[in-house]
């Protein structure tokens, strides 16, 4: 068993979330993932260290950053991650405008806890904690302290991951998390591994797991057009929902609002416009006819 670790990377804490687990959440984002999804939404979560961004449209162009970049890496002006960057700092504080950023910094567990318990009372009243990503499985042992951490604060607690995690990672976290939010992205091995950059056995391995061991399960399936929509994939999720104890299927429609951030990081995600109210209506009412069970009418 993966002993907890006591630091690791966060990418961002937010507050107030909505869609991250039952009733009003805190959301704790760590840092890194292994998986390239296509239509990914936090692409700047995608290294394991801390990293600069660098938001264009914020910059003034003063030229600050280059004076107090102790390496002399933006002599030639701001850019995300310039080679050899060690994520210092030292440019953020000589940018007036905020548009260079530290994305994702080294923080204890008992500290984010701590953080994240500002909002104890109105989080004990019908939510909790959530751990997300990037992939929170790229850091169990992170993870699974946090989750302890707030279970010790009488917190429900979520962990959001995409399932594609050694066993080893899956149990250091198991008897910390209240409740599982496992993403389905793709019924079709090969075509998994052409949008994500990995098959789905490993996370059809963590689904028979968690069912195994009784574990409360949530299917999210982000569902975008042209690329995962089509009737081999819902059936695939309508066929899931009846062979596991399933207990809600969350369809996920595709939205641009990562496009600004993978830029900030020298990132692309897929050039596609945002699913309309209507095609998600209309994945639901497909996957109804196909017998998904525990459909969750958004």
């Amino acid at each position: 068993m993966l002993a907890l670790s006591t630091d690791g990377v966060v990418a961002a804490i937010h507050r107030g979330s909505l869609h991250d687990g039952p009733g009003l959440r805190t959301t704790v984002f760590l840092q890194g993932c292994h998986l390239r999804c296509a239509w990914c939404h936090n692409p700047e979560t995608w290294a394991p260290r801390p990293r600069l961004a660098w938001v264009a449209a914020d910059c003034i162009g003063c030229g600050g950053c280059a004076g107090t970049c102790p390496d002399r890496r933006l002599a030639a002006g701001p850019q995300p991650a310039p080679e050899g960057c060690t994520a210092c700092g030292g440019c953020v504080q000589g940018c007036p405008s905020a548009a260079l950023r530290l994305q994702g910094a080294v923080r204890s567990a008992d500290d984010v806890v701590a953080e994240v318990l500002r909002d104890g009372a109105t989080l004990r009243a019908g939510g909790g904690l959530t751990v997300s990503g990037g992939e929170p499985l790229d850091q169990p042992a992170f993870a699974a302290a946090i989750l302890a951490a707030a279970g010790r604060a009488g917190l429900h607690r979520c962990l959001d991951t995409s399932g594609d995690a050694p066993s080893a990672a899956v149990a250091a976290v198991l008897p910390h998390t209240d409740l599982w939010l496992l993403d389905w992205k793709c019924s079709d091995d090969a075509r998994h591994r052409t949008l994500t950059g990995v098959g789905n056995g490993r996370i059809r391995a963590t689904l028979d797991r968690l069912a195994a061991a009784g574990a409360r399960i949530w299917l999210r399936c982000p569902i975008v057009p042209g690329l995962n929509d089509d009737d081999v994939h819902l059936a695939g999720i309508a066929a899931l929902s009846r062979s596991h104890p399933v207990e809600r299927v969350e369809v996920m429609p595709f939205h641009r609002h990562g496009a600004g951030k993978a830029a900030a990081n020298a990132r692309r995600i897929h050039d596609a416009p945002s699913a309309t109210p209507a095609q998600a209506a209309a994945w639901r009412g497909r996957l109804a006819d196909l017998g998904c069970r525990h459909l969750h009418a958004a």
